[in-house]
């Protein structure tokens, strides 16, 4: 019983020393209590950072030593950095590196570099086209700060825009404009000089006539003391004639028609009155019996061409002077006291105003 007790125990020990990595050096059968040894390695001496360590093997069953075992290297120091001031933006720090196993110092320490400053830009004034702005520059560590101009943007302008178109008394223009602030800028004289006129219709001042020259003129809209004359070429021909006024009379019958008139017929005479010359007449009949009694007025207007009938009536002293009919005269005299003129014009065939 006590055999099996032993060598289950055993089992367990060896089971362990395989999951643990410890291999037994030795199985072997003794006559004291462990039947199989198992080798284990017991430090007798912890290493240090500086010193080694050592060990020897023994049965981890019953404690016998089954060899002189070895040495353990030193471990070495485990150094790590300690900050013992912090550095700032503008001042160094300090830094040592202690061994966290035996608390010793590698040196006297070491400096750490200052941080210098983190700053961050803001916007305190915006630049415009002109004027220049302001930044500031503010350290997120420590707080420092200082500012910076932002120089002007400058205009940013945009296309040529015509202005007022240049005429004959004021130079043109035109302008174009800043997409930032909407200012404008002006040229003057862009062109280079004053524009045209703006003329009016040629007036004549002056006709030509076939040996001398004519005149016209023109008028700038824009500025009227400007004006542009032209000569007329003489035309070469004759002038035209002056228009004329003339009348042709046509008897066109006599009633009753009779050898010896008595002082009391009266006689009815038709005729025609023909408008021959070359400008509208206002003709006019003024009658009178043979005592010199009593008239009657007519007015006709006849154009150029024109004929107009007549009927009247005469007494035996103006039907003893009829002509007879067919006759053709200009002189309407020869018609007794009837007496025909035009108004407003004056006939050379008739020596006057009355014809």
């Amino acid at each position: 019983m006590k055999r099996t007790y032993i060598r289950i125990l055993t089992m367990m020990l060896v089971l362990t020393m395989l999951l643990t990595g410890i291999v037994p050096a030795a199985i072997a059968t003794t006559a004291g209590s462990c039947v199989t040894h198992v080798r284990i390695k017991r430090v007798t001496k912890e290493p240090t950072c500086t010193e080694p360590g050592s060990y020897i093997g023994e049965c981890a069953v019953c404690g016998v030593p089954l060899d002189n075992g070895g040495v353990i290297d030193p471990l070495g120091h485990d150094w790590q950095e300690k900050t013992t001031r912090q550095p700032t933006c503008t001042e160094q720090g300090w830094a040592i590196s202690t061994c966290t196993r035996c608390g010793a110092n590698k040196d006297n320490g070491h400096p750490i570099n200052a941080l210098g400053h983190n700053y961050q830009r803001s916007v305190a004034q915006e630049a415009t086209c002109t004027k220049d702005g302001m930044a500031v520059y503010t350290c997120s560590r420590c707080g420092d700060s200082y500012r910076e101009p932002i120089p002007a943007t400058g205009h940013k302008w945009g296309e040529w825009i015509d202005g007022d178109p240049a005429t004959c008394v004021q130079y043109g223009n035109r302008y174009h404009q800043c997409s930032r602030c909407g200012q404008k800028e002006w040229e003057r004289n862009y062109a280079g000089g004053l524009g045209d006129h703006d003329w009016g219709e040629w007036v004549t001042v002056k006709e030509p006539t076939a040996t001398e020259d004519g005149l016209r003129e023109r008028v700038c809209k824009i500025e009227a003391s400007h004006k542009e004359q032209e000569v007329i070429p003489a035309t070469g021909e004759p002038a035209p004639e002056e228009p004329k006024a003339s009348l042709k009379q046509e008897i066109l019958s006599i009633t009753p028609v009779k050898d010896v008139y008595d002082p009391e017929d009266k006689v009815t005479v038709s005729f025609r009155v023909t408008n021959t010359g070359d400008v509208p007449l206002s003709v006019q009949r003024h009658q009178t019996d043979s005592l010199g009694y009593g008239w009657i007025s007519i007015a006709n207007s006849l154009a150029p061409g024109a004929s107009r009938e007549y009927s009247y009536d005469f007494g035996e002293l103006i039907a003893k002077d009829l002509v007879d009919p067919g006759t053709e005269t200009e002189d309407l005299l020869g018609i007794g006291h009837a007496e025909f003129w035009h108004l407003g014009v004056t006939s050379e065939n008739y020596g006057g105003e009355m014809i």
